[in-house]
């Protein structure tokens, strides 16, 4: 192998490492938010199996009620981010093959190259936002399972100062 044959060979695998890299971030994070996705889902099906025993009180079903709407935004939520990061997946991985496609001159034009990479950047990019409007809900559904429970922080009193 000539010296020119080497280098363009370390280009190529330089070229596709990061979208490489990114598909193994997209991973980690589908790993993490598909346990996340799980659990909102198996809690739902607890709340729904509470609300429907008959020694269930009215304050309880009363906070059940209003804790389902928001876990299935939470759901839903959830199911989108990890829609964004497969796809993003499907793009980096699209970013790849065009690298080496390319590289052959099988195929041309970097610029699609750069239009599959960021693409695939903007899908981690939403998928992260709808994580934390995820987050965002799931302190308002903590919120009003705590309702009945006691504050561990004393009220303040109204002549107070801080």
């Amino acid at each position: 192998m000539g010296t020119n044959t080497v280098v363009g060979l370390l280009d190529l695998i330089s070229a596709a490492v990061t979208p490489v890299v990114l598909i193994s971030a997209c991973a980690a994070l589908i790993l993490g938010i598909n346990n996340k996705h799980t659990g909102i889902s198996d809690r739902m099906r607890i709340l729904a199996a509470e609300y429907r025993q008959a020694d269930t009180s009215p304050s309880r079903r009363r906070q059940i009620l209003d804790q389902i709407p928001i876990f299935f935004r939470r759901f839903r939520l959830t199911w989108y981010a990890l829609g964004a990061l497969y796809g993003a997946v499907m793009l980096f991985t699209a970013t790849t093959l065009q690298i080496i496609l390319t590289h052959r001159r099988l195929a041309t034009g970097p610029m699609s190259t750069l239009a599959l990479f960021d693409s695939g950047v903007v899908f981690m990019f939403v998928a992260a936002c709808m994580e934390i409007v995820e987050v965002i809900l799931s302190l308002r559904s903590l919120d009003i399972e705590m309702r009945d429970i006691p504050s561990p922080e004393p009220a303040p009193t109204s002549g107070s100062r801080k």
